[in-house]
């Protein structure tokens, strides 16, 4: 017995021993390195210190430089020269990320703000000081069609108050070219293009990758032409949705036709859709693409950047200090422009209506804007609900869907601002299909422009299971439940009953659909079942379907609004950005910011935007797939196509 306690007291002794010891080293390490630590916190102080003081006097100068306000000689041209694509909200990257990416070089997709390009030819039009407008479009990369149709309506009401509008480029993509045909002269570089290569509806198909990877999809839908799943079930597209996507994507093309064609005298021919009319139209110009343009109507001049630019010096006059022409940019003209609306907001009236934007896709919880968070939407419609200077409610959507269940929480905040008294109009700007079109239900009426893709009214449900896959790779899922309800998860199969419960569901959620689109339409389930099942249609169509009321865009919507809500007087506001502490300093600070990060770094080619853009949906589909619930109203065909 007393080995084991000898051992024992040993041991107990050896263990004070080293824990007096390590006691000791720490208290000698502590006494080493303390100074060392006051000497970095001091430091971190100074730095802080330093940075807040600095952040100060940044916001010191910018205040004092803001009766710094851009101004410009009368006669002046408008440079109308917008970098990125046409949105009808800014994705919003908090400020202090936007600084880190333009930083490490990685600054993200450009984006041009819609209804803030909108209220500049606004301003223009009205102002008699604006001698002409210069369509500088080599960094435009394009929009949805309803949206450059609004432009080049703009463009034209500038147009009938007899100032010119030109338009220059070395290069026009097939967005850039609608709206250059709405100007009284377009010029092209002798050695440019122009393209015509109509609308496309491609997918990416990963049927045979995911059987590679072992991974088995758990499809679930409702209808024939609901295709969003078909790239995880095919390699290739169904007949059905072949025969629905061909209808609206010619239709498509003839509303793009038709708007260049009214606006110039353009050879038929080329405008046929057919590779042999354009290859004698090629051989004709001499194997040159500039010549082509010229001689088949689309430009009405070829030249170089200088020649232009004195051309342009003989319309507006010259600028010596610049070596150009008298002009203002388009970003620093609406600056200004606003400064003075902010001069005169005492004089606007008290009543409002507000428009609230829902663009991209759909989601649960908060999401920024760019896209649709249904919680953070919801806020914005509850704080309309509860302002009595709201009087009526525009919902601007621009969205090919995304979570059933989100949809539907935005569209009940709509029945309660309706409930409340409040009448409440969709806008359907380029895209409100499944989703978005379950969320302009809850509207007392729906306007849409000729060129929306709407409808797409069905519900799908996907999940992805990997225990195969796992397996390969010697993974396995193992463990126990206290009940026999499925747990789903990417390693664990999906067993039949289990199946057959979710498709249970995702029919019932569809017959929810179809129930509240029939009430809020005056129709019978069985007359949008029949219109339903996940067909797209175009804004003509879906009027004639009673899917909408009316052809029209927001200014329609708005004046509807006004007239429902019985107001005469009112301005029309949209909800506060949502930006607090640090971020909004640094907002304020690079509200200016006039030069783009795509500008600096030179034109970007048609093709590199286009894969660009390509790829960042792919990767965005996946990341969309998300739902707690896995059960989705999203039309993936008619995603915005921009060119």
């Amino acid at each position: 017995m007393q080995e084991p306690v000898t051992l024992w007291l040993t041991l107990s002794l050896q263990r004070k021993s080293l824990q007096a010891c390590w006691n000791q080293t720490m208290k000698f390490l502590g006494k080493l390195l303390r100074p060392l630590w006051t000497f970095l916190n001091n430091a971190r102080k100074v730095i802080v210190n330093v940075v807040f003081f600095a952040v100060l006097i940044f916001v010191f100068l910018i205040m004092i430089r803001d009766d710094d306000i851009p101004e410009y000689q009368s006669g002046a041209f408008l440079v109308v020269n917008p970098s990125g694509v046409l949105v009808e909200e800014l994705t919003y990257i908090a400020p202090a990320d936007r600084l880190m990416q333009r930083s490490m070089g990685t600054p993200p997709v450009p984006e041009v703000d819609f209804h803030q390009l909108i209220s500049t030819l606004d301003y223009a039009i009205a102002d008699p000081d604006i001698g002409g407008i210069l369509l500088d479009l080599g960094y435009f990369w394009g929009g949805g069609l309803s949206k450059l149709q609004v432009l080049g309506d703009r463009l034209q009401s500038f147009r009938d108050t007899g100032r010119p509008v030109f338009a220059y480029g070395d290069y026009y993509s097939q967005s850039q070219y609608f709206l250059a045909a709405h100007a009284d002269a377009v010029y092209l570089h002798p050695h440019g293009a122009v393209t015509f290569d109509g609308y496309h509806a491609y997918q990416n198909y990963f049927r045979d990758l995911l059987d590679k990877l072992h991974i088995t999809p758990h499809i679930f839908r409702v209808g024939e032409y609901k295709s969003a799943v078909e790239p995880y079930a095919r390699n290739a597209m169904s007949d059905e949705a072949r025969e629905a996507n061909q209808a609206w994507i010619d239709t498509l093309w003839r509303e793009y036709l038709n708007g260049v064609s009214a606006q110039r005298d353009i050879t038929p021919a080329l405008l046929s859709g057919r590779i042999e009319d354009f290859e004698a139209a090629f051989t004709k110009a001499n194997d040159s693409h500039a010549q082509l343009a010229m001689n088949e109507g689309l430009v009405d001049g070829l030249m170089d950047s200088d020649a232009m630019r004195q051309l342009l010096v003989a319309h507006a006059g010259e600028d010596a200090d610049a070596n150009s022409f008298q002009r203002i940019g388009w970003r620093d003209y609406h600056y200004a422009q606003r400064h003075h609306d902010k001069k005169r907001s005492k004089e606007l009236p008290d009543a409002q209506i507000r428009m609230v934007i829902a663009r991209g896709t759909i989601h649960d919880g908060d999401r920024n804007a760019g896209t649709i968070g249904a919680d953070r939407l919801v806020r914005q419609l509850r704080a309309a609900r509860f302002d009595d200077r709201v009087k009526a409610v525009v919902i601007r959507i621009d969205s090919p869907g995304g979570s059933a269940f989100a949809s539907e929480k935005i569209r009940e905040e709509l029945a309660r601002l309706r409930n409340a008294g409040k009448p409440v109009v969709a806008s359907l700007s380029s895209v409100a299909a499944s989703g978005g079109y379950w969320i302009a239900a809850g509207a007392d009426e729906i306007y849409a422009s000729s060129a929306t893709l709407t409808g797409s009214i069905g519900v799908f449900g996907l999940f992805l299971n990997a225990t195969e896959g796992f397996g390969k790779l010697g993974i396995y899922a193992d463990g126990v439940s206290s009940t026999e309800m499925p747990y789903i998860d990417s390693n664990r199969p999906i067993d039949s009953t289990t199946e057959r419960l979710i498709q249970r569901n995702i029919e019932r959620i569809y017959r929810d659909f179809i129930d509240i689109v029939a009430e809020s339409r005056g129709l019978s389930a069985d007359e949008v079942d029949a219109i339903a099942r996940g067909r797209v249609w175009m804004g003509a169509d879906a009027l004639h379907h009673g899917l909408v009321d009316g052809i029209g865009e927001f200014e329609m919507a708005i004046a509807r609004a006004a007239e429902l809500a019985d107001v005469d007087d009112y301005q029309i506001t949209r909800p506060a950005r949502e930006t607090r502490g640090l971020n909004a300093v640094i907002e304020r600070l690079l509200e200016r910011t006039l030069v783009s990060q795509l500008s600096a770094e030179g034109q970007v080619s048609p093709l590199r935007q286009r894969l660009l853009q390509q790829l960042l949906q792919d990767l965005q589909v996946l990341e969309d797939f998300s739902d707690a619930r896995g059960v989705y109203s999203r039309c993936l065909e008619c995603e915005p196509v921009f060119h």
